[in-house]
């Protein structure tokens, strides 16, 4: 077995015995069971059988990788997972136990709230610091330490960092916080898996404290899709509970692909990581520098860095667009048509442009031709209006997540949605956080806060423009 990339040396000796395979999966390694583009994979696609270990309890390849996943990352213990960040986000609540209560960033992802759904946790949401564009940025130590006044008996609590636009929350401060109350931290870090390798990128959250951090390693490493890892904290309070938790929700039959990909990544991240984060970074500068001499067009940084953020993943480059005589709806669809650039994101203002290590200097050119020709092509107006986006009203949490998930529900107009109990999630972009989560009361200023959202023109995930119709959860 080697000693740097287990998985893949036992995948690799069984397939040089090219045996028979009377076992899963149905393709049997078969050239002709799959079209071409399979063959180069498909002797790789195996199970758990003699040799390859098992993933729920592991003594053998898969061990000795996750072992050196945890020295990697500087955990105590580091565990695969085939299906996902939300995985590790969902095995963090249902290890909390039942009808736990939790303080929980109110930008998180949408897997907190099935998380919540599962084990019945009872959420108490920490308010997001939000820029001029309506981005949620981060959430403050202030905050936290306020709502634990003010909730004595908050269980855990569960935050992101790095934010979808790569804004860092001071981890450090907040997990000191916890950690005199015997409180565990659960940081989504979907996005960050790669500032572990090199110390010019933002502080970790492993580094700060945190007791569960999940990666979806496929998000910014050499890793293949659904790819991610659950870390336990060196002074994770229980830790049993998480990991066990997530072999419940683990499947039984893990994809040997997904996992070796990690097990590759980590290696080479190990060898020449650092080496490459900091080629990424200096193109990142040089870039930057380049675009923002662009008529109409930014690169956003340090304004960025309001309170409570302590740092920007040089790798998401947020583009401000509002200055063009064209919005960044248009200016991404010019981007694909016109030059075969697709971008992670974009709002009216802004577009977000998702560099990767592996990106060469070409490709960040080909980046800065494309905005800078556009920007000769369309124009600017000046200082454009900005998208103005009016402050969240504050969530009146009803029932739990998990209640109102079973609950009977009714589909109704949203002016007569008032002071009833919300049934669906509804997500405004921007800012991207939840207006109403299931459970949460549709108060007077909700309703004025979306129907002004509807009249200018939002796009509402849960909410039917046309009909202006939401579900409510019936009550008796």
């Amino acid at each position: 077995m080697s000693a740097t990339t287990p998985i893949l040396a036992a995948i690799k000796e069984y397939c040089q015995k090219s045996g028979l395979r009377l076992h899963m999966p149905g393709h049997a390694g078969c050239k002709n069971a799959l079209p071409a583009p399979f063959h180069g994979v498909i002797d790789y696609d195996l199970t758990e059988i003699s040799g390859l270990d098992d993933l729920h309890w592991p003594s053998g390849p898969i061990k000795a990788a996750q072992e050196l996943l945890a020295r990697a990352f500087g955990a105590a213990a580091s565990y695969f997972l085939v299906n996902g960040a939300s995985s590790g986000i969902h095995s963090f609540f249902l290890g909390l136990g039942q009808n736990s209560k939790v303080l929980v960033a109110r930008n998180a992802h949408r897997s907190v709230f099935a998380g919540m759904v599962f084990s019945g946790a009872q959420p108490v949401y920490i308010p997001c610091q939000v820029n001029e564009h309506g981005l949620a940025l981060a959430v403050t130590a202030g905050d936290v330490a306020a709502l634990l006044q003010e909730h004595l008996d908050v269980k855990a609590v569960a935050l992101v960092s790095p934010s979808f636009y790569g804004t860092t929350s001071h981890i450090a401060d907040i997990a000191l916080l916890l950690k005199q109350r015997g409180i565990p931290l659960m940081v989504d870090e979907a996005h960050g898996g790669h500032f572990y390798f090199n110390p010019d990128y933002p502080p970790t959250a492993l580094a700060g404290g945190a007791d569960v951090v999940i990666n979806g390693l496929h998000k910014t490493l050499p890793v293949l899709t659904q790819g991610a890892c659950l870390h336990i904290g060196n002074t994770c309070p229980n830790p049993d509970r998480f990991v066990q938790a997530r072999s419940l929700l683990t499947t039984t039959s893990p994809s040997y692909l997904i996992m070796a990909s990690i097990d590759l990544a980590r290696d080479w991240m190990d060898r020449y990581g650092r080496e490459a984060l900091e080629r990424a970074l200096c193109l990142s500068h040089e870039y930057r520098q380049k675009i923002n001499r662009i008529k109409g067009i930014r690169c956003l940084s340090h304004e960025l860095l309001l309170t409570g953020v302590e740092a920007l993943d040089p790798l998401k480059m947020l583009i401000s667009v509002d200055e063009l005589a064209e919005d960044g709806i248009v200016l991404a669809k010019r981007l694909s048509d016109e030059w075969n650039i697709e971008v992670e994101w974009k709002s009216r203002d802004i577009i977000l442009a998702m560099m990767s290590i592996f990106h060469d200097k070409e490709d960040w050119q080909r980046l800065y031709e494309a905005l800078y020709h556009i920007s000769r092509a369309v124009g600017c107006k000046g200082p454009r209006k900005q998208t103005v986006v009016p402050p969240l009203p504050l969530p009146q949490v009803q029932i739990s997540p998990r209640e109102a998930y079973f609950a009977s529900k009714t589909a109704v107009s949203l002016k007569d949605s008032i002071g009833k109990i919300s049934g669906e999630m509804v997500v405004p972009y921007p800012p991207g956080i939840p207006c109403l989560l299931p459970g949460e009361q549709i108060s007077a200023e909700v309703y004025m806060y979306l129907d002004e959202l509807l009249r200018t023109g939002y796009h509402i995930q849960g909410l039917d423009a046309n009909s202006s119709k939401i579900s409510i959860i019936d009550q008796t």
